[in-house]
């Protein structure tokens, strides 16, 4: 296996200056062009100072123009041509703003963003091919001894069992563990708050550099704790993070994975949730999370968590996924109380599921009615067979006054009548009751019923009855 990473290293380098001496030719100025033509033209210097003298003055052109006229007359007679020609005034030029690295470790040269695998620094021909311009004559080359720098930077490094290797634009050059890590600058002191196994070999891909800031995030998260494998494991409401520990090479790397709560994670999840009740934090975590691990580990182990749960507060989800494991067979492991529990939480729907585990859970005949019959015992039976056959005689009465009301006709023989207080009470009472009268009684409970049953009854014995007894008497 091996390892590519970003680490720091004080790695050496020589940094040599060059000073590079050459005569070339940059353009003319109007003054060199004119003392060129009268050096050319002038056969002696006085003649030349008197001309000069009379086009100046005593001025600070005077001055300017004989130190010019010393200057060019000393030229070639072809370069006082390319100044006339050609507008090029020859001048010699000491270039010192170059400078090249040499990395004695690597034996390797780094100029102008071009790698040379020796120290270039004799190298004279490089330099006057590199940096010598154009149409320039080479006078005089010279580079410096050099200072040594130990500045701490950055370098891609490969990692492999027996040596390492640190790239330079794109080349592995070999280095030895020795040199490695007299460069090598860690900010690693301590691994305090890491709980898991330090590896001593490159297993897998990914690695990086550990840092003493890497290590803080991954050591001071909420919850954290040492899986069943041995690896440092960081729990959150999304995913559980790995957090692995390498030295080799006397440093240290780092590897960190994200799982999610899937079943190709189960064994991870499992852990996850034994430290959450092991470390009684389960509530410090959102419902949906509890709920997606357990959707993940096995029946038996979620209701290890169930009961857990349901034992220190209510919670309809967890209720609700209880149900679920016992609609799968899960039959056994409930006790009385987390049943009743999850009795008050669940809908109706799923109470025979707990019933079948346990009749003892405080059901009254409400509930019972949502059980099927079958498997009701003989008490809770007799019990639901009275209580529907008192139920179904209140509904009988309730029909028949309603029926009776509806038939009387009563909301068209009150149109005509005088607005009184008894007229009001019966148009209310016709207006909620008959003909858009939505209330599904068979679905009402007892109570409920007895309830209608005694409003109805109420205005049909007094209000319906004196609004007939008056309508006939008119």
């Amino acid at each position: 296996m091996k390892l590519s990473a970003r680490v720091p290293l004080s790695l050496p380098k020589i940094i040599y200056n060059i000073v590079l001496k050459y005569d070339t030719y940059e353009k003319a100025t109007f003054d060199s062009y004119l003392i060129a033509a009268l050096v050319k033209k002038s056969k002696k210097k006085k003649e030349a100072y008197e001309y000069i003298d009379s086009i100046t003055g005593d001025g600070s052109l005077n001055i300017h123009f004989r130190k010019l006229y010393d200057e060019i007359s000393q030229f070639t007679t072809t370069q006082i041509d390319r100044i006339l020609d050609n507008s090029l005034y020859p001048v010699t030029v000491i270039d010192n703003k170059h400078k090249f690295e040499y990395y004695p470790m690597l034996n390797l040269s780094k100029f102008n963003n071009q790698y040379f695998n020796y120290n270039i620094r004799e190298n004279k021909d490089l330099f006057k091919q590199l940096l010598l311009p154009e149409n320039s004559t080479f006078l005089e080359l010279s580079v410096d001894d050099g200072i040594l720098k130990n500045n701490t930077d950055t370098y891609d490094a490969i990692f492999t069992k027996d040596k390492v290797e640190i790239l330079m634009n794109k080349v592995k050059y070999e280095i030895s563990n020795q040199d490695f890590l007299s460069i090598y600058k860690s900010d690693i002191l301590e691994l305090n708050g890491y709980l898991g196994d330090i590896g001593e070999e490159i297993t897998e891909t990914n690695w990086k550099v550990l840092s003493n800031s890497i290590l803080s995030i991954n050591t001071k998260d909420k919850f954290i704790y040492r899986n069943a494998n041995g690896e440092h494991t960081i729990l959150t409401n999304d995913y559980i993070k790995t957090f692995k520990i390498i030295n080799v090479f006397g440093m240290y790397f780092f590897n960190e994975n994200k799982y999610d709560f899937n079943r190709n994670n189960k064994i991870l999840c499992e852990d996850a949730l034994n430290y959450m009740m092991d470390s009684q934090i389960i509530n410090e975590f959102k419902t949906k999370t509890i709920i997606n691990i357990l959707d993940v580990v096995t029946d038996t182990i979620a209701q290890k968590a169930v009961v857990y749960i349901l034992n220190i507060k209510m919670s309809k989800e967890i209720a609700e996924f209880g149900v679920k494991l016992i609609k799968n067979g899960l039959n056994h492991g409930w006790n009385n109380k987390i049943l009743c529990n999850m009795k008050k939480q669940v809908s109706s729907n799923n109470f025979k599921y707990l019933y079948e585990l346990d009749n003892d859970l405080g059901f009254d005949v409400d509930d019972l009615i949502h059980i099927d019959r079958d498997i009701l015992n003989n008490s809770d039976l007799r019990r639901v067979n009275t209580y529907l056959e008192e139920k179904e005689n209140i509904l009988k009465n309730i029909n028949i006054m309603i029926g009776e009301i509806t038939n009387s006709g009563l909301r068209e023989k009150i149109k005509n009548l005088p607005n009184t207080d008894t007229k009001k009470i019966v148009k209310k009472f016709l207006d909620k009751y008959i003909g858009h009268n939505k209330k599904d009684y068979n679905n009402m409970s007892i109570s409920q019923l007895t309830n209608e049953f005694e409003i109805i009854k109420k205005f049909y014995d007094y209000d319906y009855k004196d609004m007939i007894n008056l309508i006939n008497n008119i």
